[in-house]
């Protein structure tokens, strides 16, 4: 009688069970498509919104955070959503926006978007206007002052100032504006710049970066020449827009509810220190 080797052959119980191992895989992938684990399901929704990427210490775009940002991300702490900033010069954010590759903007004023949702006012701006003390320009003037002069400010002052400003500005050769507010300063004291305008604690930030101080406090090296400032604007609040109305809802809850625990001020008080 001839043998078979037993190392050669497949036992019963493993051929019937190879289709069965394989279709209960299948079966499995199945219903991980039809309900997929917990973990996936509530993971935030990542929202790409557009951060303006020159306005220290409203935003530090190189170390994601600022107080715009700070509170951007704690107001929709918990929810369904997460913040994937997207740092652009601000007229390429609007303009990203309305071409819907945006989920959302900061500093909008109402009306600056074609469509969208406006949360209630997130951030109070003080905009104020900058001179060389030598050109021994008033404090406090009219907006047609501006007229003739040369004035550069942020991108969208002459939208979002007032009327009269972009009145004053309009037809005036010698007014621009540019992305990089840095930029601003540098142009003040050494070109003939007669004005600057630009967010009064952003030019704080950017004048104490030109300073060297001894550790007793001494200004070893500072601004090429001395500042005034003219307060000349009201205060500008600005609003977060949303493409998203839930969106939108669930922000302003969480934005109600930072600034009724005190934790919307101490926010600000983080990078500016106590109001004075």
């Amino acid at each position: 009688m001839s043998s078979f080797p037993i190392s050669q052959r497949t036992p019963f119980s493993q051929r019937q069970t190879a289709p069965g191992i394989l279709a209960g895989l299948v079966c499995c992938l199945v219903l991980l498509c039809l309900n997929p684990p917990a973990v996936l399901a509530d993971a935030p929704k990542p929202l790409r919104i557009g951060v303006s990427f020159s306005i220290p210490p409203w935003v530090f775009a190189n170390e994601d955070r600022g107080i715009e940002l700070d509170i951007l991300k704690e107001s929709l702490k918990g929810s369904d959503y997460s913040i994937e900033p997207v740092y652009l010069p601000f007229n390429r954010a609007f303009y990203m926006y309305d071409q819907g590759q945006l989920d959302g903007i900061i500093n909008a004023r109402i009306g600056s978007v074609e469509s969208g949702y406006y949360s209630e006012p997130a951030v109070t701006f003080q905009n104020i206007a900058i001179s060389r003390a030598e050109k021994d320009f008033p404090e406090s003037f009219p907006m047609e002052f501006f007229s003739g002069r040369h004035v550069v400010a942020f991108q969208r002052a002459s939208q979002f100032l007032s009327d009269a400003f972009g009145d004053a500005v309009r037809d005036n050769p010698d007014y621009q504006e540019i992305a990089n507010q840095e930029l601003q300063l540098n142009l003040l004291f050494y070109r003939d710049v007669d004005f600057i305008i630009m967010e009064k604690q952003i030019f704080r930030h950017f004048i104490a970066r030109m300073q060297t101080e001894t550790s007793d406090g001494e200004i070893l090296y500072g601004p090429p020449s001395d500042v005034r400032l003219h307060p000349v604007f009201p205060m500008t609040h600005y609003h977060f827009v949303f493409r998203d109305a839930d969106v939108r809802d669930v922000f302003d809850e969480g934005l109600r509810a930072l600034k009724a625990s005190g934790r919307y001020d101490r926010i600000i008080e983080s990078y500016l220190g106590p109001e004075d």
